[in-house]
Parts: structure tokens; C-alpha cells; sequence
């Protein structure tokens, strides 16, 4: 005969876990760490040329920033207009910059990225890794949980 086991589980204490799960990823300290685990995950899509903007990373509860003059830009993935030529660089390419006050726009010539990483390093990061941050995250708020005693 097989048997089946049914444990129903009081409302009250679904209730309460629930409300202590979301306090849990509502934490500052919390939301750092999973958003550490992102730009860890992210880092190998984000351009290098000198790794200046790789190393810019600043991690906080609420977002990821990569701080440097030109991020956004790379991030987008195209040339962005006004800019004029500044001279060459160490690696004999051509320098651009914006004038500083004027508003910039996007045109539709593609950068050329040097040594991997791309534009939208998120989003190519989610499409190629997303089981991978999944799994991380998951580990990480039971560890939180655990050392919470929950």
C-alpha cells in the first residue's frame, strides 16, 4: 500500500516568512551583496582598452556604476556626437572628445570594442549566464538565511 504525507503548514507562519524573505532582500547590506554578484558576473562582457572602465566598478544597494567620462557611451555602443580629435593614443588610435555643456546624441556608427566585452555587457551577461547569477543568488540569500537562522 502506498502511503501518502500531507503536513499542512499554519497560514500565519507562511505569512510571516514571506514578509521576512522580502525584508530580507530589501536589506541594504543584502541587496549589496546579490548586486556583487552581478558586476562579478558582468565583468568579463564590460570593453577593455586599458581596463579603466573595468576597474571603475562602484557597487551600492540599489545599483551597479561604472564610473568613468566615457561609460555610458560604451555601454550604448555607438559614436556619440559632438566630438572632436584629440590625437593618438599609446596604441596609435585616434582619441575623440565631447565638448564639455553641449548636449550629446547618439549617431549610428558602431564603436569597435578592443580585447572582448561589448555594448549592453548586462544584458549579453543575462543571455549567456543567467542559470549561472540564478544559482549565485540563490546560494547567496540562503547563506543570508542560514546566518540569519532562518
Amino acid at each position: 500500500m502506498a502511503w501518502m504525507r500531507l503536513q499542512v503548514v499554519n497560514e500565519d507562519y507562511i505569512d510571516q516568512v514571506t514578509s521576512w524573505l522580502l525584508s530580507l532582500v530589501d536589506s541594504p547590506k543584502v541587496r549589496r551583496g546579490m548586486n556583487e554578484i552581478i558586476a562579478e558576473l558582468c565583468t568579463p562582457y564590460v570593453p577593455v582598452k586599458t581596463g579603466a572602465l573595468r576597474d571603475s566598478v562602484a557597487i551600492g544597494p540599489k545599483e551597479i556604476q561604472w564610473r568613468t567620462d566615457y561609460a555610458r557611451y560604451q555601454y550604448y555602443g555607438f559614436v556619440y556626437r559632438p566630438n572632436y580629435f584629440i590625437g593618438y593614443d599609446a596604441m596609435g588610435e585616434a582619441m575623440f572628445r565631447s565638448p564639455a555643456g553641449k548636449k550629446k546624441y547618439p549617431t549610428s556608427i558602431p564603436l569597435t570594442y578592443h580585447r572582448g566585452g561589448g555594448a549592453f555587457w548586462f544584458e549579453t551577461m543575462l543571455a549567456q549566464k543567467s542559470s549561472e547569477m540564478d544559482s549565485k543568488l540563490t546560494a547567496y540569500l540562503e547563506a543570508e538565511c542560514k546566518r540569519r537562522g532562518l
